[in-house]
C-alpha cells in the first residue's frame, strides 16, 4: 500500500473545491453588482431563480409564463430596488387565486463557506510531507536505515 495515491486524491478534492469556490465567490460578487435571473417553466407552473445582492432566491408560481418571459435577463442594480441583502436562509409560501406559491432564499456566503472548509481541510490532508518523516504516521525517522521499519507504526518508511 502506497500512500501516494490517496494524497494524489486529496490534491484533486482540493483543485476542485477551489475552483468551486472561486467560482461560488465569483457569484457572490456578481450578485452584490447586478440582478441575474432565469425565468422557465416546469410542469404546471413556472420557475425563477434569482441571484441578487449576495442572495439565492428560487421561487415557483402555479400559473406558466408566456414564452417571451422566459430565459435570463441580467440587470444592474438601482439602489434598494431589488430587496435587501439576507443574513439567514427563509422560506416564504403565498396563497394566490390560482394556488400555492412558494420562495426558498439562501445567502450565498453560508454556501461559500459550505464550498470552502472542506477545500481548506482537503488541502492540509495533502501537504506535502517533510523528509525524514514515516509518511503514515508521521514519527521522525532519523537515524534509522532507509529501508527499516517504522518503530511507531510498524510500516516500511
Amino acid at each position: 500500500m502506497t500512500p501516494r495515491r490517496p494524497r494524489r486524491r486529496l490534491k484533486a478534492f482540493a483543485m476542485t473545491g477551489a475552483v468551486l469556490t472561486v467560482v461560488t465567490g465569483a457569484v457572490y460578487g456578481a450578485s452584490t453588482l447586478w440582478y441575474l435571473t432565469w425565468l422557465g417553466n416546469c410542469g404546471s407552473g413556472s420557475f425563477m431563480l434569482h441571484l441578487s445582492q449576495g442572495t439565492a432566491r428560487g421561487e415557483w408560481y402555479p400559473k406558466t409564463l408566456s414564452s417571451n418571459l422566459t430565459g435570463f435577463n441580467v440587470y444592474t442594480h438601482l439602489g434598494a430596488q431589488y430587496g435587501s441583502f439576507r443574513r439567514w436562509p427563509s422560506f416564504n409560501s403565498t396563497r394566490t387565486m390560482s394556488g400555492n406559491s412558494y420562495m426558498l432564499s439562501v445567502p450565498l456566503w453560508i454556501l461559500l463557506i459550505a464550498v470552502a472548509a472542506p477545500t481548506a481541510c482537503f488541502a492540509f490532508a495533502a501537504r506535502p510531507r517533510q523528509l525524514g518523516l514515516c509518511l503514515f504516521c508521521g514519527y521522525d525517522l532519523a537515524g534509522l536505515a532507509s529501508d527499516a521499519v517504522c518503530p511507531e507504526c510498524g510500516k516500511k518508511a
